[in-house]
């Protein structure tokens, strides 16, 4: 096998690796935290979104918990991910 076949059949392998890796779990749809609160100064945290499932389009599911506002704030990271109508947390 020349040089040049075993670089390629090395790339193949560690492809095959890496696509069942922690790092294919970040593939999907994301999903994020959100935190609702009392009013605009967002000092009181009044309910927030649970993120409790994936539909078969890889779309979140979530949940109120507590009371629903307009104040929100959601996260700037997800907190997992939609994949496969599963849900692969981070």
């Amino acid at each position: 096998m020349g040089k040049f076949a075993k670089i390629l059949s090395s790339i193949a392998v560690a492809a095959a690796f890496l696509g069942t890796g922690p790092a294919n779990a970040q593939t999907g749809t994301p999903a994020y935290h959100t935190v609702f609160y009392s009013d605009a100064s967002h000092q009181t945290q009044v309910g927030s979104l649970a993120w409790v499932g994936c539909d078969n389009y890889d779309n979140p599911i979530y949940r109120v918990v507590g009371t629903y506002t307009y104040y929100t704030e959601t996260g700037d990271e997800p907190i997992g991910y939609c994949s496969g109508g599963q849900m692969e947390p981070i």
